[in-house]
């Protein structure tokens, strides 16, 4: 269960994540490049190693329908 309160409040953070996860998925399209985005649920932060299919402006869309809301994500590393 994800948490439903935005975890992040600095505008330009958000913009930072946004851009990288952007280039996260071209990199997955191209490459398989798996990218690290750790989020907050309501067990505590987790942390996921996957390749992206899709960006919108609310969700991450992941392998196999998996969906991360924008909304609870910390931070964003493509490896």
């Amino acid at each position: 269960h994800f948490v439903h309160e935005q975890i992040l409040h600095d505008e330009n953070e958000l913009k930072r994540i946004k851009e990288t996860l952007e280039h996260a998925t071209d990199m997955s399209h191209s490459f398989y490049t798996k990218t690290k985005i750790v989020f907050e649920t309501e067990e505590g932060t987790k942390e996921v190693l996957t390749t992206i299919w899709m960006v919108t402006d609310k969700n991450i869309l992941l392998k196999g329908g998996i969906t991360i809301p924008m909304n609870c994500v910390r931070e964003v590393t493509v490896d």
